[in-house]
């Protein structure tokens, strides 16, 4: 299957930004990993990725090309974006704490309204639910206390 996914040329730029940081240097901080992960631009382009990659997967599977070892899940398009992997919040919580402190002190400037839409970015593209949403807000808050 051929497909042709349509980027802006910020999208590309970011992109290549990253790509280029991923290969040329030995190791990213967190900081760096975080100017990634929570770019709107790499979020958006994430997301198209994941949508037809997801597409291409259902064809494949529909075909019979591929098989997977979780008969459980339909793997229905609604639920592309819904939050599984358990270790994600784990993940994003470790990634809030380990975050240099220009970035601590941007988080301690935000108001409540900037926290959640930040904390919506942590989750980006993804689905929480409202105990995963919770868990990153309270590191978001300690974050802002301490």
């Amino acid at each position: 299957m051929n497909s042709k996914i349509e980027f802006s040329f910020n999208e590309l730029n970011a992109l290549n930004k990253l790509l280029g940081q991923i290969k040329t240097e030995s190791h990213l901080t967190a900081d760096e990993i975080n100017f990634f992960a929570l770019s709107p631009l790499i979020i958006s382009s994430y997301e198209k990725i994941h949508k037809e990659f997801m597409n291409q997967f259902r064809e494949q599977l529909s075909n019979g090309e591929i098989k997977t070892s979780e008969p459980q899940r339909t793997f229905d398009p609604k639920d592309d974006f819904l939050l599984t992997d358990r270790s994600f919040i784990g993940d994003q919580e470790k990634r809030l704490r380990d975050l240099g402190q220009q970035s601590k002190d941007y988080i301690k400037q935000m108001d409540n309204i900037k926290r959640e839409a930040y904390c919506d970015l942590v989750f980006a593209p993804f689905k929480p639910t409202e105990n995963q949403r919770k868990k990153i807000m309270d590191v978001l808050e300690s974050i802002t206390r301490g």
